[in-house]
C-alpha cells in the first residue's frame, strides 16, 4: 500500500476557512471597539487609556523629554539619518542633536562636513555611535553626494534645517535634494517644529520595533507617482490621467505596517483649540490622497480641515454627513491662486500643519506658488509633511498627541513660530537700515 504525503485537499479547505473566519471576527472586534468608543465620544465620555502604554516617559504636556531607552533595531540594521543645516541655522540643529542625542545616537549618522563635525563634538567619545560618510559642505556638492545614497538605497530619513531667510549659491543642489527625497519617498523634515515632533515616532518605532513607522529606513519606496512617470516614458500618446492613471492602495501603502484604518479615540483638545490643518495633492497624486484621508479619517476629523478644492471635495467624500467634523476655508485650486491662500492663513496665523502630496515627476504651471508655499511653511516653522512616509509618521505623532493632550511635540498647532533665521534676517535688515541712514544723515 503506497501512502500519499501530500496533505489532505478537504483539511486544506478547511484550514483557509478557519483563517478567513478569524480575520474577520477580528476586522469586526476593531469596528465594534472604533463604534464603543465613537458613542463615548459623542456623549462628551473621556475613554480611558493605559498610562503605561509607549508614550508615558515622551509625552508630557509642556515639555518634551529625551530619556534613554532600548532599540529593537541596530544601527547597521537600518539606512542611514541625514543631519543638514544651511549656516545661520547651524546653531538650532546642535541644540537640537543635544536636545534629542538618546534618540539621534540610535541610528547611523551621516552629514555634510560642518554637521559631522558637529555631531562629534556633541557625542565626544561615545563608542556606541555608528557614523556613515561624511559628505562635503552643501555648496562644495554635499547636496549631491545625499542624492546619491538615497540611489544606492542607504539613506533612510533626513533632518535638513533650511534657511529661508538667505540667498543660496546652491540653490540648484536643494532643490535637486528636496525633489529627489519625493522621489524616493525617504521621510525627511526641513525645520525645527517637524524635526523635533518626528523624534517622537522614531522612539516609538525603535522601542516598539515598529518598522512600518519608518519604513523608508528599511525598504526601497518611491512616490507613487513614478509609476506614472514610467508609463508617460512607455507610451508616446496622452491618456487621461483619472482614466486611465489609478493607484491601488495596496500600491500606494505597501509597507506601512499600519492598519487598514486607523481606529477611533479620545482626543484631549477640541479642534476649535487647535490651528487647522491642511491637505493638498497634485493631480497624479490625488488617489494616495484619497486612501490616506479614508485610512486616516479618525486622526484628521480631530482637527479643522482645510484644502484646496479638489481635496476638500475628497474630504467631503470620506466623511459624508458626520456631525463633528470641522472644515475650514476652501481654497482654490494651486494655478488660482490657493498656495498663495494657504500662505495667507499663516500670515493670519490659523494653519498649523500642512500635508502636501507633491509630484515631483510633473511640471507645474504655479511652480513659484508652490516654492512660496515651501518657503513661508518653513519661515514660520509649522509641522510639514510633502510626501506618503512622512505624512504616515506625522498621523502617529498627531494620533499620540492629541490622546495625551501634548502639546510641546505639535506646538505650531497652538502657537506663532518663526524660524531661528528670521532673528539672523532681521539683524541682517537693521544693519541694511543702520547703514542707509548713515549715507543718508551723514
Amino acid at each position: 500500500m503506497k501512502f500519499s504525503n501530500k496533505p489532505d485537499e478537504q483539511q486544506i479547505n478547511l484550514d483557509q476557512k478557519r483563517k478567513e473566519i478569524d480575520t474577520m471576527m477580528e476586522e469586526l472586534k476593531l469596528q465594534i471597539s472604533a463604534l464603543d468608543i465613537e458613542a463615548k465620544i459623542m456623549k462628551g465620555e473621556e475613554t480611558k487609556f493605559n498610562i503605561n502604554d509607549e508614550y508615558k516617559d515622551d509625552m508630557r504636556e509642556y515639555e518634551m523629554t529625551d530619556l534613554q531607552f532600548s532599540s529593537q533595531f541596530g544601527p547597521d540594521e537600518m539606512r542611514c539619518l541625514a543631519l543638514v543645516a544651511h549656516n545661520h541655522m547651524k546653531p538650532a540643529m546642535k541644540s537640537f542633536v543635544v536636545d534629542n542625542k538618546n534618540v539621534l545616537k540610535k541610528f547611523r549618522l551621516t552629514g555634510t562636513n560642518t554637521t559631522m563635525t558637529m555631531l562629534h563634538e556633541v557625542f565626544k567619545d561615545d563608542k556606541s555611535i555608528q557614523y556613515g560618510p561624511t559628505c562635503q559642505s552643501g555648496p562644495l556638492g554635499g547636496d549631491a553626494e545625499l542624492v546619491a545614497l538615497m540611489c544606492m538605497e542607504d539613506l533612510g530619513g533626513m533632518i535638513f534645517f533650511q534657511d529661508p531667510m538667505y540667498a543660496h549659491p546652491h540653490q540648484a543642489d536643494i532643490d535637486c535634494l528636496n525633489r529627489q527625497a519625493l522621489v524616493h519617498d525617504v521621510l525627511f523634515v526641513n525645520n525645527p517644529t517637524s524635526a523635533y515632533a518626528v523624534t517622537a515616532a522614531f522612539r516609538l518605532a525603535l522601542r516598539k520595533g515598529s518598522k512600518g513607522i519608518i519604513s523608508s529606513f528599511f525598504h526601497t519606496k518611491r512616490s507613487p507617482c513614478v509609476a506614472e512617470y514610467k508609463r508617460r516614458q512607455e507610451s508616446t500618446q496622452q491618456e487621461n490621467v483619472d482614466s486611465n492613471f489609478t493607484v491601488t492602495h495596496q500600491q500606494a501603502f505597501s509597507n506601512d505596517g499600519l492598519t487598514s484604518y486607523e481606529p477611533n479615540f479620545y482626543s484631549k483638545f477640541r479642534p476649535e483649540e487647535m490651528r487647522s490643518i491642511a491637505l493638498v495633492a497634485h493631480n497624479h497624486m490625488k488617489p494616495s490622497m484619497h486612501h490616506f484621508i479614508y485610512k486616516n479619517r479618525n486622526i484628521l476629523k480631530k482637527f479643522r480641515l482645510i484644502g484646496t478644492i479638489e481635496t476638500m471635495s475628497m474630504m467631503k467624500d470620506v466623511f459624508k454627513d458626520e456631525p463633528f467634523v470641522h472644515y475650514g476655508p476652501t481654497c482654490e485650486t494651486g494655478p488660482l491662486g490657493g498656495n498663495a491662500q494657504l500662505c495667507a492663513l499663516m500670515c493670519m496665523e490659523d494653519l498649523g500643519g500642512i500635508i502636501y502630496f507633491q509630484d515631483p515627476l510633473d511640471t507645474h504651471c504655479h511652480q513659484a506658488d508652490i516654492n512660496c508655499l515651501n518657503r513661508q511653511s518653513n519661515v514660520h516653522d509649522i509641522y510639514v509633511a510633502y510626501n506618503m512616509t512622512s505624512s504616515n509618521t506625522m498621523m502617529k505623532v498627531l494620533q499620540q498627541s492629541l490622546k495625551k493632550g501634548n502639546r510641546a511635540r505639535i506646538s505650531s498647532f497652538f502657537g506663532t513660530k518663526v524660524s531661528p533665521s528670521v532673528l539672523e534676517y532681521k539683524r541682517r535688515q537693521a544693519q541694511i537700515l543702520d547703514s542707509a541712514r548713515k549715507l543718508t544723515n551723514p
